[in-house]
């Protein structure tokens, strides 16, 4: 049996991260948490890591402690919360962002998106509502190191703030293909409206630009299953860049929210772990550790907006191989 975290709320949770870990393979590369909620694409990672941190926890119960009492678990699920969608872990690393809305039920999405299970309280599953993107920061990754045209993701912003458009250029990254709502795994990637005045300035900015329009195809895809979002929250390395989160809110027509901690992934599945072994009394108690760090209001006319996704949807159809 391993021994038991130190009793700090920050040791204990990371000690219970470990053990999920450990008996649950990648939980911390797949599992997602914004606001407490967490998101995965496998359910039984995030079951066998919650329930291996409860045994873990009850196990000591049944045992003394130094003062001669018996712990008690004190795992509850959340009252339900706002239904807000997330997009995150759109990092530097090769990790893409998910666009994720809570729900009681399962919902069967019509636009090509994706019923998955947000998290399990009390044996009762909350699903959400996803979508994919396949290329976000690995944009971003081979702008550094395979076109060599900038030193890193900061670098970047600085050069898409020193231009004021993209002069007509539109990156569409589909390394891998296109994922939601597109499911073409045989597209791939294009810049589109080079000119002859065209600058590593230009193909910096509309690489940045590239993970906005994501985006709205995303929440466009939402909104015709119902979903008319007011607000998103990021999180992940490029949440970080305050000019592509303007320009993300300018082009959704939504607020953008960006917490103080942007690595939520992490700290996703050790509050995970921890509500299993009973640090926290409940999701909505450990939520307290998400803060607000800054807001962004959409800036741009609707009008730019709509031109803007014109010619962005125009570049997906010349790079796209199926319907």
């Amino acid at each position: 049996q391993r021994k038991r975290p130190r009793t700090s709320t920050r040791g204990s949770c990371i000690g219970s991260r470990r053990a999920s870990k450990e008996s649950s393979g990648s939980i911390g590369a797949t599992t997602v948490v914004r606001r407490c909620i967490v998101m995965t694409t496998q359910q039984t990672a995030i079951q066998d890591g919650g329930r291996y941190a409860a045994n873990q926890h009850r196990a000591r119960a049944a045992s003394p402690t130094p003062q001669g009492k018996a712990q008690r678990s004190r795992l509850r699920c959340p009252r339900r919360a706002p239904h807000q969608p997330t997009v995150g872990a759109c990092g530097l690393q090769s990790i893409s962002p998910k666009i994720t809305r809570k729900s009681s039920e399962l919902k069967r999405s019509k636009s090509r998106l994706l019923g998955t299970i947000a998290y399990q309280c009390g044996g009762k599953p909350t699903y959400a509502l996803e979508g994919s993107i396949l290329s976000a920061g690995s944009t971003i990754q081979w702008l550094r190191d395979e076109l060599k045209i900038i030193r890193d993701g900061a670098h970047a912003g600085e050069l898409a703030r020193g231009v004021a458009d993209t002069g007509g250029v539109y990156l569409v990254p589909a390394f891998v293909g296109l994922g939601a709502p597109h499911w073409d795994s045989a597209a791939r990637g294009a810049i589109l409206g080079l000119q002859r005045g065209s600058t590593i300035a230009h193909i910096a900015r509309a690489a940045l630009e590239s993970v906005a329009f994501q985006t709205a195809e995303l929440l466009e895809a939402m909104a015709k299953d119902g979903v008319a979002p007011q607000r998103l929250r990021v999180d992940g390395g490029m949440a970080r860049n305050d000019w592509l989160l303007q320009f993300m809110a300018d082009i959704l027509g939504v607020e953008v929210v960006r917490p103080k901690n942007t690595e939520t992934t992490a700290l996703g599945a050790a509050i995970l772990a921890g509500v299993g072994a009973g640090e926290f009394g409940s999701l909505n108690e450990a939520a307290a550790l998400w803060k607000l760090d800054r807001k962004f209001e959409p800036a741009t006319p609707a009008s730019d907006r709509s031109r803007q996704m014109v010619g962005w949807n125009d570049a997906i159809a010349r790079v796209k191989t199926s319907n």
